[in-house]
């Protein structure tokens, strides 16, 4: 639940109050139309903003230098031993967890990523320049900008190009949606190729287990689009799916 915050002393409350009125002017009358469930969809993303807006940048802004590091913490957040600090980088070979209840928001170069509660993610940067990004246990979402990026867990190996991907890591299983973009599903066992996909919104969601070759179709769970359109405004971008 977002804790209810007075938008008049808030730093950035100018920033997103005209955000809000920019999307509530491009609202049309017809309940149905593509333009009012966008605007609506801007709206919901600039609303978690108030939860810790403090250094954000303005929403759907393009800029050149995009503010790296936490962006907004909630309850317990380490980085290795060490609770985490806001704006504080998020470097590799370190542990990132977070306890019951908790919750991190953070930028790396133009990627940006929401871990959930009780969560264990290492950033590792590979000799050919690409990152891996190892989810042992938790549940990440995340927005990429073009370029090679690995997601691991126990179970399967996703390689990013560019996308939208929502990602949870269980001894037994892993839940992978790949929100819109393409990606590649391996086996964390064999390394071999499940799955190629190239989705819109949603399309295929699957639960990948630990054989490597049994997977099962998923509903949309436990994310949504205006956590997308929050994270990819923070790296300057829009989703996909409202383009």
């Amino acid at each position: 639940e977002i804790p209810k915050r007075d938008w008049s002393s808030d730093v950035c409350s100018s920033d997103l109050r005209n955000s809000i009125a920019q999307c509530s002017f491009t609202m049309t009358t017809d309940p149905f139309s593509p333009q009012r469930r966008i605007a609506l969809l801007r709206i919901s993303a600039i609303s978690l903003l108030a939860s810790g807006c403090s250094n954000l940048p303005p929403l759907f802004s393009k800029t050149a230098t995009i503010p790296q590091g936490a962006r907004s913490l909630k309850g317990e957040v380490r980085l290795g031993k060490q609770l985490l600090k806001q704006n504080s980088e998020i470097p590799e070979d370190t542990p990132l967890t977070t306890g019951p209840d908790s919750q991190a928001i953070f930028i790396r170069g133009s990627n940006a990523f929401l871990l959930r509660a009780n969560s264990h993610l290492i950033f590792k940067r590979n000799q050919d320049g690409s990152t891996d990004a190892t989810l042992e246990q938790g549940s990440l979402l995340s927005v990429f900008a073009p370029g090679r990026v690995t997601i691991r867990t126990p179970v399967a190996q996703i390689g990013i190009r560019g996308t939208g991907c929502y990602v949870e890591a269980y001894p037994e299983k892993s839940y992978i949606c790949l929100c819109y973009g393409k990606g590649d599903i391996y086996s964390s066992l064999n390394g071999k190729l499940l799955m190629s996909i190239k989705t819109t919104h949603h399309d295929s969601p699957y639960n990948i287990y630990p054989d490597g070759e049994l997977m099962a179709p998923m509903p949309f769970i436990n994310h949504s689009d205006d956590e997308l359109i929050l994270l990819e405004s923070l790296v300057g971008r829009e989703p996909y799916f409202i383009k």
